[in-house]
């Protein structure tokens, strides 16, 4: 008997009333469960759009485990009729009722397209870990699928809609209608590609989180903007996944959004951990960042494939301490001093440190196009007291490139006027 003729209209019949009217299954069939070493059980394996479920092979059916795509680590089948599926570092193993069947195969190539479909542009390899089969031929409907998609246009913003509905699934949140049409239809006339939260503020807070979850795979926006929103922690934690995962946002702007230097150290680890990461544009600004956060951003900073071109830390708590640490991090990014060219550094806490430019001077003087260093106190002592370092002179005489110049409200000892 084959397995799909083991699959009873009456048990077909409970699974459909068991499921949830959403969940469209588009492949089923009857599965042996590794329970034990060298013991299986009959097991029902159902495939939607986002996520699989184990249901026992009885009627009427119970659903045993659920499981989205996005939670599987690996998939491995060394054996025609084998399937292993990693999920939360927990193995699981299934074989097929009939060893001559080709389910294997098709369950595999199930899980492939349907990330795929959901996620057109990004390699399968960034989403599902590790995915083998043995002989590698197995894959090849897989494959060619998978190469097909990524040739076709994936639909407006890079699929955005069908990443939201998934994400929505995986954090057990409400999809709402109102935000897939934003962005397909206002989003897309624009031709923008920037995602900005404030066009969702009339949302709760936990609303957001499958919005921001949509860019770790998206292809389309390169700028993700939470500017003046103060997010939720479950937000953020989104924020730190979104950057960890995407290999297409270049711009990240979080000014005013509540964040401390606690936000930056975890930003710091995220971006270590994403070494596709394309950021080249950072703004913390008016946030208490202080000296501590900027000392953890600097790691990932000196190591960012091609630098920053644009770094706005205004009003973050930060000394000249902070500065020279960012300014040596910079200086080791050999990329850092050839693209960066906007720094605003301004209301900011120097106090009697006029040595700052000699920290930049090390870290970016090359392209350096805007500087901002308004509303600093270089010196609270009486001008006579105060002498002005050569590399004060030799910062400005560096910067070729430096078209503006923000010094507003800045005091300042009359020699280096």
């Amino acid at each position: 008997m084959s397995t799909k003729n083991a699959i009873t209209k009456e048990l077909s019949d409970s699974i459909r009333h068991v499921l949830d009217r959403s969940a469209k299954v588009s492949f089923k069939c009857m599965v042996r469960l590794e329970v034990k070493q060298d013991k299986t059980e009959n097991r029902v394996l159902a495939f939607s759009s986002c996520r699989f479920f184990i249901l026992t092979a009885k009627v009427p059916t119970k659903i045993e485990h659920s499981f989205h795509y996005l939670e599987i680590q690996t998939v491995e089948s060394k054996k025609p009729n084998q399937l292993c599926l990693t999920i939360d570092n927990k193995v699981y193993t299934f074989y097929s009722v009939d060893p001559e069947s080709s389910d294997v195969d098709h369950m595999i190539i199930q899980l492939g397209t349907a990330v795929k479909s959901i996620f057109p542009q990004v390699p399968l390899e960034l989403i599902i870990r590790r995915v083998e089969a043995v002989p590698a031929v197995r894959l090849q409907p897989m494959l060619e699928f998978n190469q097909s998609a990524e040739a076709s246009d994936p639909g407006p913003c890079g699929n955005f809609s069908a990443q939201y509905i998934c994400m929505c699934d995986f954090h057990g949140l409400p999809f709402r209608e109102d935000v897939a049409w934003d962005v397909d239809t206002i989003y897309l006339s624009h031709d923008t590609k920037e995602l900005s939260l404030l066009d969702f503020d009339h949302l709760e807070g936990r609303d957001l989180v499958p919005i921001i979850s949509a860019l770790c795979y998206n292809a389309w926006f390169t700028k993700f903007r939470a500017s003046n929103v103060k997010l939720a922690s479950e937000a953020l934690e989104q924020v730190l996944q979104m950057m960890k995962r995407s290999v297409s946002l270049e711009e990240l702007y979080l000014d005013n959004t509540g964040i401390k230097w606690e936000f930056a150290h975890k930003l710091s680890m995220t971006l270590i951990a994403n070494p596709n990461s394309p950021l080249n544009s950072l703004d913390l600004s008016n946030n208490l960042i202080e000296d501590k956060g900027v000392g953890q951003l600097c790691g990932p900073l000196g190591k960012l494939h091609k630098g920053l071109s644009h770094l706005n830390l205004a009003h973050t708590g930060i000394t000249a301490k902070g500065v020279n640490t960012l300014a040596h991090a910079l200086s080791l990014n050999r990329s850092m001093p050839s693209n960066l060219t906007y720094l605003n550094l301004s209301d900011n806490v120097f106090k009697d440190d006029i040595n700052v430019f000699g920290a930049l001077l090390r870290g970016c003087t090359q392209k350096l196009e805007v500087l901002n260093l308004s509303r600093n106190v270089y010196s609270s002592k009486k001008s006579k007291e105060v002498l002005v370092p050569p590399s004060f002179k030799t910062f400005f005489s560096s910067t070729v490139a430096l078209r503006h110049l923000n010094m507003a409200n800045v005091r300042m000892p009359m020699e280096a006027l």
